[in-house]
Formats: C-alpha cells, sequence, structure tokens
C-alpha cells in the first residue's frame, strides 16, 4: 500500500513539473492533471457511500495549529491543542478524552483506502497520533 502512495505521488509530481510539461507538450496537446482527477473521484465515492470525516476528533487544517492524541492501549485518552507561534508564543491547551483507537480506524478506513493522503493525514508515532487535514 505504501508503494502504491509512493508511485501515485512520483507520477502526480513529474506531471506538475513544468520542464516535464514542456517536453510533454511536443507530444500532447493537453495533460491532465491526474491528482486533481483522482481528488474528485474519491470525493465522489465518498459522498456516494455517504461517507464523513468522524465529528468526535479535532482535525488540523491550517499549518500553524496542530491536534495531537495521546494512545494508551487501544484508546486515545488525551487531545493536546496547539498552536506553533503566536504574537504572546505557544498556545497550548490539552484536553481528557476517550476515543476508542480501532473505532476512529474503522470509522477513517473508507478514505484511508482511497488514499486519504489526498484528503488528510494520519501519523502515528511513538504514543501519539496526529490528523493534518488537507486543503
Amino acid at each position: 500500500m505504501r508503494s502504491l502512495y509512493k508511485l501515485n505521488n512520483a507520477i502526480w509530481e513529474y506531471f506538475s513539473n513544468e520542464n516535464i510539461k514542456n517536453v510533454l507538450s511536443y507530444i500532447a496537446t493537453s495533460l491532465r492533471n491526474l491528482k486533481q482527477e483522482y481528488i474528485q473521484k474519491v470525493r465522489q465515492k465518498l459522498e456516494e457511500i455517504k461517507w464523513s470525516f468522524p465529528n468526535y476528533i479535532t482535525l488540523s487544517n491550517r499549518p500553524d495549529y496542530y491536534a495531537t492524541y495521546t494512545i494508551s492501549g487501544p484508546m486515545l485518552t488525551s487531545m493536546e491543542w496547539y498552536k506553533s507561534q503566536t504574537w504572546s508564543g505557544e498556545y497550548r491547551e490539552v484536553k481528557e478524552c476517550n476515543i476508542n483507537l480501532f473505532k476512529l480506524l474503522d470509522d477513517l478506513s473508507p478514505a484511508l483506502f482511497l488514499g486519504s493522503n489526498l484528503l488528510f493525514e494520519l501519523h502515528i508515532f511513538n504514543d501519539k497520533l496526529e490528523i493534518e487535514g488537507k486543503s
């Protein structure tokens, strides 16, 4: 699965490179934006099954805001919400939570298997989980 993800990203990056586009313009009149087409198809399929991002989880969708969950066994036990830089320094808030990790993964799985890295990125490291939203 990880290899397919890397292959898709490599293809999308090469086809968005201006030098590659210039070379390919000699043999093709127009190049489709494969990444954008795939994102549209993923969103369409998720809409067809009426999938939505779980409302019980906080999604970081701004580059300077982060929500990190602490994993303890099969549960997420606390959520740390922080803003990396503010005029008065770093803002940080910690809230207790009780979220079943398996339920979360089950709720995210349709998007995960269709290419979640296009809609959000899931990062798990040590005992932390972070979900970063994509615009």
